[in-house]
C-alpha cells in the first residue's frame, strides 16, 4: 500500500490490488442535465454545470438527481495507470452506516476531496441539498475506487473513459 496523493490533508492510498480508498468530507454535487439534455438545477446551486466529465454513450452527461456518481480530483486520475472515469465505486457514510455503489462520474477542482452526487447522498441517507447539505467531518465518509473495472450501478454499466 502507498500513498499515491495528499489532498485537504487527506492521504489517498493505492492498495496492492489496485483499489484506491480515501476518508473525505462530503460536498453534494448537483451537476449534469436530465435524459433530454436539459439542464437539472433544481437546487439553484451556484457552482452547478451542466456537463459531467463521465458522458453516456449519447453524448449526454450524467444526471446527479437519478445516478449515483462521485467526484474526484485529477491526482487520481493521473496517479495510476487505468482508467477512472467510469469505474467502479463504493461509498460508506459513517454518520449513517450506510454502504451504497457508484461511477466516478465527474472530475473536480484539484484541491478538493469528498465530492458525490445528489442521489448518492440520498442513497447514504445524508443531507443533500448541494447548498447546506454533506457532511463537512473529513473522517465520516470512506470513498474507495477500482481503476480499469467498469462500474456497475443498479444494472447498468457505465463506459470507461480517458479524461481529457
Amino acid at each position: 500500500m502507498k500513498i499515491i496523493a495528499t489532498i485537504e490533508g487527506r492521504d489517498v492510498w493505492l492498495h496492492d490490488d489496485g483499489h484506491l480508498s480515501w476518508l473525505a468530507k462530503a460536498a453534494i454535487d448537483s451537476d449534469g442535465c436530465n435524459p433530454n439534455g436539459t439542464p437539472n438545477n433544481v437546487y439553484h446551486d451556484p457552482y452547478y454545470q451542466p456537463q459531467t466529465s463521465l458522458k453516456h454513450s449519447d453524448g449526454t452527461s450524467l444526471n446527479a438527481l437519478t445516478e449515483s456518481y462521485i467526484v474526484v480530483p485529477p491526482a487520481i486520475i493521473q496517479g495510476v495507470g487505468p482508467i477512472v472515469l467510469g469505474c467502479q465505486a463504493r461509498v460508506h457514510y459513517r454518520g449513517t452506516g450506510e454502504l451504497t455503489y457508484a461511477v466516478v462520474g465527474d472530475v473536480g477542482p484539484h484541491q478538493k476531496l469528498g465530492e458525490l452526487s445528489i442521489r448518492c447522498a440520498q442513497r447514504l441517507k445524508m443531507p443533500f441539498d448541494p447548498n447546506n447539505g454533506g457532511d463537512d467531518n473529513p473522517d465520516m465518509v470512506l470513498y474507495e475506487i477500482w481503476p480499469g473495472t467498469p462500474a456497475v450501478v443498479d444494472g447498468k454499466q457505465y463506459p470507461l473513459q480517458p479524461s481529457a
